[in-house]
């Protein structure tokens, strides 16, 4: 019993660490790129963005706050041009902006907290949304279409698989440990 406790409390104790990661590209919107490539990010729990910066193939990226705060619940934007992003989408959510210019054909995005990679994507202009006004959403399968013009910043079209992460986790855990436990006794 001592070990199932030890286990759980070390299992909660790390499920609280809130995993951000992108979670949408607009890389190559219909018409120009210019002052309208963004990259959507999103976390289960609440995160402080304050020293998170975005890399891609060109290097690393300090993130400017625009609006909002650096406390992040859920969606926030990162853009090459807030107030070209902003008129385009009527958007009100957290923003943050970095001087970056995404590749048409593909490349490996990231987020970066000091030196530590928090999350690591790579897309492909073979995923589609390749200069038709969609973005690409990231799904429990991969990257997927949006099948809305402009993307979704802020939001999520696209069926995700629920993570099965956090206190789910540590009861499921919970649960094979105990009946572990009953049938060695």
């Amino acid at each position: 019993m001592k070990y199932i406790i030890a286990v759980l409390s070390l299992l909660l104790m790390t499920s609280c660490v809130a995993a951000i990661e992108i979670s949408e590209v607009m890389y190559n919107p219909e018409g120009t790129d210019t002052n309208r490539e963004w990259v959507e990010v999103y976390t289960h729990a609440e995160t402080n963005t304050e020293n998170i910066s975005f890399f891609d193939n060109e290097g690393n990226h300090h993130l400017t706050l625009i609006q909002g705060t650096y406390n992040l619940q859920n969606y926030a934007i990162i853009t090459n041009n807030a107030a070209s992003f902003i008129q385009e989408h009527n958007y009100s959510g957290i923003l943050f902006q970095a001087s970056f210019s995404l590749s048409n054909t593909g490349e490996s995005l990231g987020l970066k907290q000091n030196s530590e990679v928090l999350d690591n994507v790579t897309y492909s202009n073979n995923d589609g949304a390749n200069g038709n006004g969609m973005s690409l959403e990231r799904t429990a399968s991969g990257w997927q279409e949006s099948t809305t013009i402009g993307g979704t910043p802020g939001y999520s079209q696209a069926q995700e698989v629920p993570e099965f992460t956090g206190i789910a986790a540590a009861f499921a855990l919970l649960g094979v440990l105990v009946f572990f436990f009953k049938k060695r006794a």
